[in-house]
């Protein structure tokens, strides 16, 4: 299915940030957004890797991610106006997005570091030089 999407590290989910979330999504009749979720990262998420992974480990203590599904031309600009909105209201946390919460159009910087990229682009040519293996966010 289509869908517009967004989603970001979030330094903190107090009182606060609840309410800049809600003066948002809140009211249905104000959003065109199909979907937001604030997960909660920790765990082994947050732990430094004991061997370096590509991905490293989350920073923030959480993240939030939301999309609209455009089934018409016409919801196209007012999902991106409520992804702005949101993106508005929230607080970036530190370090990068999980890789499968990457957006369209966004580098395939954002959820590695560039040292981790560095490492993976090398892999990538070493172990698949034609470019057989391919991905939604390539690599290269």
């Amino acid at each position: 299915m289509p869908a517009l999407d967004w989603g970001s590290p979030m330094a903190a989910l107090d009182e606060a940030a609840v309410a800049r979330l809600v003066s948002v999504v809140g009211d249905r009749g104000c959003t065109a957004l199909a979907m937001i979720q604030v997960r909660h990262l920790g765990g082994a998420l947050g732990r430094p890797a004991v061997v370096p992974a590509a991905a490293g480990h989350l920073e923030a203590p959480y993240l939030v991610f939301a999309f609209g599904v455009p089934a018409v031309p016409e919801l196209v600009e007012p999902i991106r106006g409520s992804l702005a909105a949101l993106a508005a209201v929230c607080e970036p946390g530190p370090g990068q997005v999980p890789r499968t919460f990457v957006t369209g159009g966004a580098p395939v910087s954002t959820p590695f570091g560039d040292e981790a990229l560095a490492r993976l682009r090398a892999v990538k040519v070493r172990v698949d030089p034609e470019g057989i293996i391919r991905g939604n966010h390539p690599l290269m």
